[in-house]
């Protein structure tokens, strides 16, 4: 009987357990401006992210501003300028490289905090204080 279940839940996908979170990157920090294109080391660093925690992660243009809202604040043309970094995976895969991927902007960045040591459950990593703040209160 547990056989003939595990063959039956290995044939559903599982895409209620699916969660997806999303990172705001400078595009002044990944996009090489004379291609236009994601600058090599950076998308190198993603897919090496996307392997090893086995999230699905995509580069996202920014979003456009919606009408009823911006009317309200007052400028239709201010656009905001941020890539969308989108992570899709289980609770864990996602949580996982959502924070690899904070961590290697914080590298770009190249913040001069104290580091502070964080134990996930996969691995240990080194995360600057201030992106601890800055991206907690988002």
């Amino acid at each position: 009987m547990s056989s003939a279940a595990s063959r039956f839940l290995a044939t559903i996908p599982l895409t209620w357990a699916q969660r997806s979170s999303f990172v705001d990157i400078d595009s002044d920090l990944i996009i090489d401006r004379a291609t236009q294109k994601l600058k090599g080391p950076v998308l190198g660093q993603l897919d090496l992210i996307a392997k090893t925690t086995k999230g699905d992660i995509f580069v996202l243009m920014p979003k456009q501003p919606d009408i009823e809202s911006a009317s309200f604040n007052g400028n239709l043309e201010t656009m905001d300028s941020r890539l969308r970094c989108a992570i899709y995976g289980d609770m864990e895969t996602m949580e996982h490289a959502k924070t690899r991927v904070l961590i290697m902007i914080d590298q770009i960045v190249s913040s001069r905090c104290p580091a502070t040591e964080v134990v996930l459950a996969h691995t240990a990593n080194f995360i600057t204080a201030q992106t601890l703040r800055r991206y907690h209160e988002a």
